[in-house]
């Protein structure tokens, strides 16, 4: 199961799962093996919600550093043009050595 999931959905579920193991203790059943079926797969089903909820902050951890990567790359593709760009108007006018430091300060990250 790959799929993601809505963290406040899941909280959500949480909130409702928890409200029904509640009720199912203040059920009467006829058979106490049905009371423990179903207390156990609620409680199956808050273990898999915990999972899915470690999931969801795994991806949001994931979703956060690929952002800041592509931040980081973004500002380094930009140095990369200004450098290039710099060193076309350097190669096609031939310039000074004060004209050359001139380009260098503008490419500097802010």
């Amino acid at each position: 199961m790959n799929a993601t999931v809505d963290p406040a959905l899941l909280h959500l579920v949480q909130q409702h799962v928890n409200a029904l193991k509640a009720d199912v203790d203040n059920l009467a059943f006829e058979v106490k093996s049905d009371r423990e079926a179903v207390k156990k797969a609620l409680q199956d089903v808050e273990a898999d919600l915990k999972e899915m909820e470690k999931r969801v902050s795994k991806v949001e951890k994931g979703v956060k550093l690929l952002q800041d990567e592509q931040a980081t790359m973004k500002s380094d593709r930009e140095g990369v043009k200004c450098s290039i760009r710099c060193l076309q108007d350097e190669q096609a006018a031939m310039t000074s050595d004060e004209e050359g430091v001139k380009c260098s300060i503008q490419c500097l990250p802010r």
